[in-house]
């Protein structure tokens, strides 16, 4: 978190694009990293806002201490009001790149590493950039509920999708 705090977009374009550059597919085309920007209406998807009882839990849960107000005050005042907003979305795609492989029978695979793990990287070769596994940080960071969605098509044609919220970052 202390590496994204001066410039969220920033980290997150220099993150996605060194992400998409991990996994090139055909070396003699350009990889492209395209961002869009999207509504998520509150109405429509009620389970993604449900996030707002758990932010409320650890807020309730920790009251007493300065650090957790500082972190969930923040994402619960996303709530405040009570009226049904929408959530902006940033959606990063690109193409010529592999996606990332999914094992459900093994953790150590590039989609788990990057939805599922913090400080865990499986990338296709040791030169990779951001061998880490903490970039993906900056993803959360951009996010007033520490939330996002991830999708992933293989080349052979596989789709993994999973949404995951980190309240702690």
């Amino acid at each position: 978190v202390q590496s994204f705090n001066e410039d969220f977009y920033e980290s997150l374009v220099r993150e996605s694009i060194q992400n998409s550059m991990d996994a090139v597919y055909d070396k003699s085309k350009p990889v492209k990293v395209k961002f869009s920007f999207k509504k998520l209406p509150q109405l429509e998807f009620p389970n993604v806002f449900g996030l707002g009882k758990h932010i409320r839990g650890c807020l309730d849960t920790h009251s007493t201490n300065t650090k957790a107000q500082k972190q969930y005050g923040p994402m619960m005042s996303f709530f405040a009001g009570g009226v049904p907003k929408d959530l902006d979305l940033i959606v990063v795609s690109d193409s010529n790149t592999t996606g990332m492989e999914f094992d459900p029978s093994n953790p150590i695979n590039p989609f788990s590493a990057f939805v599922r793990s913090e400080g865990l990287s499986v990338k296709p070769s040791t030169t990779a950039g951001g061998s880490f596994g903490f970039g993906k940080a900056a993803y959360f960071l951009m996010s007033p509920l520490r939330a996002i969605m991830v999708s992933t098509r293989t080349q052979a044609g596989d789709s993994y999708f999973e949404g995951v919220s980190r309240l702690c970052c």
